[in-house]
């Protein structure tokens, strides 16, 4: 009775992930300076995701997303902007959303950013699922030259730059430097929008639209820029002005589904991938209320801004706030759901990988249950040992949370920032014990409990060692043969394309 029918209603599901936004960069935060109006409509309208979380950096938390793992037991490195490092990303083992939604005869497309392994054919878009993918496959290029530096593990002294923008099966050798970014990404998803709506309807469509917008660099197009004059700081100008060009793309898409009759049965997923960058990278993003940013397992690294919307979200939630605690993970097991399709994986069982450990969500997002019920009462943010060997990561146990370890940034931004000065302490030393916060109280996490509440702290404590246990890493960290000829092709090419075999056995 809630929503469409399981499984053989044909219907959209697009996935909108936003690279970098902090949690107070969109005007339905109360930020006066962001112009997001279409954002702002889209998450007032629909269902609001208060408590959803993601990884504290870019390619972990896009691993996690389409793998339906937590980072945790698929990927907790965010791989290099050289694109240098074999491997990493997600094992070639794991079943892809976009395989299972395949699998369940849906037409599958991707633009925008990858970041989830590209060193060999096996780990991009083309063999996970995708019919098509528009991509870039590093984690961040130039906004509009699409370019990289040429990898300086093999060429340390290079001034060459390499154009990162692949179409599927090849370099996209004619669409670099023909537009700004996420202007080339928009217009191929208005085309696959439109070709879909002309040519085959009735089927089932999957968009993942990953916009590069507000990642680093900041390159904000001028007519965009011009408009926040009024804002000293450059950087936070340039950061402000990107997002509403984002926000214009994501009007645009909306838009053609409504005129070409798809919206009424489309579902739209959008979220952050991680917090804003306070404290770190460009240091241009803010997340207030919340402490800390990008990088920090602190609520402004991980928690994020989120909503669903479209024609086949219940018309009972539109409006609402979700309390319910989720992960980007789930995401993975509510769209296996919706599509019919058994979210296990059995293929990654016979390699002797990591099961899935999405959660589908479809009765909390529907209404079909209290929008404040908790499918999800445990979530291990992160867990690793440090350099020095020392346990570091997060753990949310009901309305709880342990912190180990360094983090950093730890600030507490104001609802303005950056503007100039220091907010509060850029690194947070939590040891090996842990720092303890009541997020239903302290969401902005001031009053450490770990002395005062010893046996929670100690239980909390006792759960992530056991969880560390079963972390699992996608083998990475190997470099490449500078010498070899498909690299030096692929250099001399100057289009970054797969230059090295899987640099594991793809055995079961």
């Amino acid at each position: 009775t809630h929503g469409w029918h399981r499984p053989h209603h044909h219907h959209r599901l697009i996935l909108s992930v936003v690279d970098d936004l902090g949690y107070h960069n969109v005007g339905y935060a109360g930020n006066i300076e962001a112009s997001t109006p279409h954002i702002d409509y889209l998450a007032m309208t629909g269902a609001r995701l208060e408590r959803l979380y993601a990884y504290r950096s870019c390619s972990p938390t896009r691993s996690s997303l389409l793998s339906g793992r937590l980072p945790i037991h698929v990927n907790q490195y965010n791989l290099p902007e050289d694109n240098m490092e074999l491997g990493g990303g997600i094992h070639a083992g794991f079943t892809l959303i976009s395989d299972k939604l395949k699998q369940a005869g849906y037409k599958t497309h991707m633009v925008g950013k990858w970041h989830c392994g590209m060193s060999a054919p096996e780990l991009l878009p083309a063999s996970r699922g995708f019919d098509t993918a528009l991509t870039y496959l590093a984690g961040q290029e130039d906004h509009w030259t699409q370019s990289v530096p040429a990898p300086t593990e093999c060429y340390p002294n290079s001034t060459t730059r390499m154009v990162d923008l692949y179409d599927t099966h090849a370099p996209a050798y004619d669409l670099n430097g023909t537009d700004y970014g996420d202007g080339i990404f928009a217009k191929r998803a208005h085309e696959i929008i439109a070709d879909h709506a002309r040519d085959d309807p009735s089927a089932p469509l999957f968009l993942y639209y990953a916009f590069q917008i507000n990642h680093n660099p900041l390159e904000a197009p001028y007519e965009y820029w011009e408009r926040f004059s009024g804002i000293e700081n450059e950087k936070r100008r340039n950061y402000t002005a990107m997002t509403p060009y984002m926000d214009d793309k994501l009007h645009n898409m909306t838009s053609l589904l409504e005129d070409v009759g798809m919206w009424q049965d489309t579902l739209l997923i959008w979220f952050s991938d991680n917090g804003g960058p306070s404290g770190a990278d460009c240091d241009s993003a803010n997340n207030y209320p919340l402490r800390g940013g990008k990088y920090s397992d602190f609520e402004g690294g991980v928690r994020v801004r989120g909503f669903v919307n479209g024609g086949a979200l219940p018309s009972a939630m539109r409006g609402t706030q979700v309390n319910s605690l989720m992960h980007v993970a789930d995401f993975y097991a509510t769209m296996a759901g919706l599509a019919g399709v058994d979210p296990s994986d059995e293929a990654a069982a016979q390699y002797g990988l990591p099961s899935v450990d999405s959660i589908d969500m479809w009765d909390v997002l529907s209404g079909a249950t209290d929008i404040d019920m908790e499918p999800r009462s445990e979530l291990a943010l992160s867990l690793y040992t440090d350099g020095e060997g020392v346990l570091t990561g997060a753990l949310i146990v009901g309305r709880y949370k342990l912190i180990f370890g360094k983090q950093n940034p730890a600030i507490y931004p104001g609802p303005v920032y950056p503007n100039g000065t220091a907010s509060g302490p850029s690194l947070q030393d939590c040891g090996v014990e842990g720092c303890l916060y009541d997020l239903q109280f302290d969401p902005t996490e001031h009053t450490d409990l770990a002395t005062s509440h010893p046996e929670l702290r100690a239980s909390l404590h006792r759960r992530a060692i056991e969880l560390n246990m079963t972390v699992y890493q996608t083998p990475r960290g190997f470099m490449p043969d500078c010498d070899s000829a498909e690299l030096q092709a692929v250099v001399e090419g100057g289009y970054w394309a797969p230059y090295a075999p899987l640099p594991y056995p793809l055995e079961a």
